[in-house]
């Protein structure tokens, strides 16, 4: 959608972006429409509350239509874990928690979670704390394109020690 344009899109919009979708803008290929699946993720656990108590976890669920295989690397962790998808079945790959990129503001870590698969998979991030649980769905690198548009709000009142306020975006 445009920016302002505040519907669904139609099916004649749908066909429009087929045609005009190509490899450079994000499709793997000219007339595919971009999906969740793909072969090369970045991700990362922006702040969780909690992570730190009993039951605490992070963990990523991999699942594909057909039989893949690949490595979950974070490389400021010095983690790789190598996966196995079979089709209609959830692969979980459990992370370290410091992987989580805790309550930082305006830091450059390396904390990224880089997943790579021999077939096109779906991604998604779970975190579970007593306190706070969150789940997000991963995009692959292969319809990111080069334009973003990044909601969220500024650092104001920072301070991790006070339960109340949480840093910026």
């Amino acid at each position: 959608l445009e920016v302002g344009i505040r519907r669904l899109p139609t099916p004649d919009d749908a066909a429009l972006t087929r045609l005009a979708t190509t490899p450079a803008t994000g499709a793997s290929s000219a007339g595919e429409i971009p999906d969740s699946r793909g072969r090369e993720f970045f991700l990362t656990f922006p702040g969780s509350i909690g992570l730190t108590g009993a039951g605490a976890s992070l963990n990523l669920r991999i699942s594909g239509p057909r039989p893949a295989t690949g490595p979950v690397e974070i490389a400021g962790l010095s983690f790789s874990q190598d996966f196995v998808v079979s089709p209609g079945e959830v692969t979980v790959v459990e992370l370290p928690l410091e992987a989580d990129l805790s309550f930082t503001s305006d830091t450059v870590t390396d904390r990224g979670i880089h997943v790579t698969a021999t077939e096109e998979v779906t991604v998604v991030g779970v975190s579970r704390a007593v306190e706070s649980s969150d789940a997000f769905l991963g995009l692959p690198t292969d319809i990111l394109g080069t334009t973003h548009t990044i909601l969220g709000y500024q650092n104001l009142d920072v301070n991790p020690d006070v339960f109340e306020t949480f840093p910026g975006t």
